[in-house]
């Protein structure tokens, strides 16, 4: 799986989240896994 389908699989499980008291933390890992993919993909670009 390269780094464009990790972010899209990310951005659609966050989509698919409902955003509550209980799933907060859930959604705060995978803005932080997404940051740094996003990072790593741009450090690849360099």
């Amino acid at each position: 799986m390269g780094v464009p389908e990790k972010i899209k699989a990310i951005e659609e499980e966050m989509k698919k989240t409902q955003i509550n008291k209980h799933t907060e933390h859930h959604i705060g890992l995978l803005k932080a896994k997404l940051a740094n993919i996003r990072a790593e993909q741009e450090q690849l670009q360099r």
